[in-house]
């Protein structure tokens, strides 16, 4: 969003997440000329699976026909939001669309209707987009194999900023940080199992969780279990004690607990330290 709205004159994103995240609102934000100028979550209970897709795909049809604005380009990132710019296109309101590949399974669900009619609405929406994004060269070989040309394919593999790299002595290297789909494969919980162990060697270790998913609820529930909470209050406290200890007036000294609409989409937990 932050490359495109600095790029766009008129910048329209919406954000649906997977069925399975805490906060199942939809996002929206309105940019104009690299500045935010609306943003709002819809609001929305949980769903089942099958019906949050469905959901999502009004939810874009409607605030793009609402919007009664015309479209240069559409990005849809997985098959389903794509199917949204397809039919967009063809209502006039969105001139190209791209359908952005950011994974690929031949399993998508484990009902063969449901995981048949997922993959047709996927090569449906590759071979008629005005240009497929790959974030694999071998995703981009699937999509030649279901007979998208080559012309329209193009490998966008994930990208980094380099203005936010810190130099290697800068990095903390007490903190362990798991970015990814929470799902028992991806063994998270391993890491979760060894940090009381590793807390007893390196006591201000500290393990960041950049994702979501279907096994999340274990991981907390494993987190409260060995009773990890304990060393964020620690540590908080750890803080404060340190400020008192360099001279702040610990009068001026505020610990404000993230509202849950201010918590990052990784993070069950967070306080800011304000100095008045």
């Amino acid at each position: 969003v932050e490359y495109l709205s600095k790029r766009s004159k008129h910048l329209f994103f919406i954000g649906n997440p997977f069925h399975y995240c805490e906060d199942p609102r939809p996002q929206i934000l309105l940019v104009k000329k690299g500045k935010t100028v609306y943003g709002k979550r819809l609001p929305s209970p949980k769903m089942p699976e099958i019906i949050t897709y469905i959901r999502d795909l009004i939810v874009v049809l409607t605030l793009a026909l609402t919007s009664k604005k015309r479209y240069t380009l559409f990005i849809g990132i997985d098959p389903l939001n794509a199917l949204a710019g397809l039919i967009l296109r063809k209502l006039g309101i969105a001139r190209h669309y791209i359908i952005y590949d950011i994974d690929y399974t031949p399993t998508r669900f484990k009902n063969r209707i449901l995981n048949t009619i997922y993959h047709n609405i996927s090569r449906k929406c590759a071979i008629n987009a005005n240009w497929v994004w790959c974030i694999s060269t071998r995703i981009a070989k699937i999509r030649k194999l279901q007979g998208v040309p080559n012309n329209k394919i193009i490998v966008v593999p994930t990208g980094i900023r380099k203005t936010q790299h810190r130099p290697l002595k800068e990095i903390d290297r007490h903190t362990m940080v798991f970015i990814g789909h929470v799902k028992e494969s991806s063994g998270l919980q391993l890491a979760v199992e060894a940090l009381p162990e590793i807390a007893r060697k390196i006591p201000d270790i500290k393990l960041v969780i950049i994702g979501d998913g279907p096994y999340m609820k274990t991981i907390k529930e494993m987190i409260k279990e060995k009773r990890l909470e304990e060393w964020h209050a620690y540590w908080l406290a750890e803080q404060l004690l340190w400020l008192k200890k360099i001279g702040l007036d610990m009068d001026k000294v505020k610990v404000r607990e993230h509202t849950k609409d201010e918590l990052s989409h990784y993070s069950s937990s967070t306080f800011d330290i304000d100095y008045e």
